[in-house]
């Protein structure tokens, strides 16, 4: 179960990076920086930047909580504990061509956010903000999307962290770190 801080945390992370943007952001590519900056700080630092499980879509992974956000926010989901965080974005959509954006209304929480977090959003960002959703696609279609999606039958699953892990390339070292970490603290 995650809990209100979690979910606290979420929330900065979401508006950190929506609020890089000077426009709105479709699905697509917010959900594929959130998945490499999870990436990266898995690499980086051992512990992950969000307790957000992600699970494969046919376009690549996506964050549970931060998508169900989005659809509270756009009014395709009704969740009480969600209905204040998703006040602090808006989604449009553009039914022609069947996409959703977002973009926020507020200003992050900085204090919720530490300086490995905030590195790794701003690097992911300055890396990636330039590609195109489907070219971020093909790149979040790593070892641990294939290995958990079913071109068959295209049914959503969970990716477990460790398969995140795994697709860092983390070594063997922080591997067990990250693993011990995981146990201790009820993840998984």
């Amino acid at each position: 179960m995650t809990s209100e801080k979690d979910i606290l945390k979420i929330k900065a992370v979401l508006l950190y990076l929506l609020n890089k943007f000077d426009k709105e952001v479709d699905y697509i590519k917010l959900f594929k920086l959130l998945y490499l900056a999870q990436k990266n700080h898995l690499k980086l630092y051992g512990i992950p930047l969000i307790k957000d499980d992600f699970y494969t879509f046919k376009a690549g992974p996506a964050p549970s909580i931060t998508y169900n956000i989005c659809k509270v926010a756009n009014g395709d989901l009704k969740d009480k504990t969600l209905k204040s965080i998703a006040n602090s974005i808006q989604v449009n959509e553009d039914k022609i061509k069947n996409i959703k954006y977002v973009c926020a209304l507020e200003k992050p929480e900085l204090i919720r956010l530490s300086k490995s977090n905030m590195n790794v959003l701003d690097f992911v960002y300055n890396k990636y903000h330039d590609h195109s959703s489907n070219k971020l696609s093909k790149i979040a279609h790593d070892s641990a999307w294939k290995k958990n999606w079913d071109d068959s039958t295209e049914k959503s699953q969970r990716i477990p962290i460790m398969d995140v892990v795994d697709a860092a390339k983390v070594s063997k070292g922080m591997k067990s770190y990250i693993n011990e970490t995981m146990i201790m603290n009820g993840m998984s």
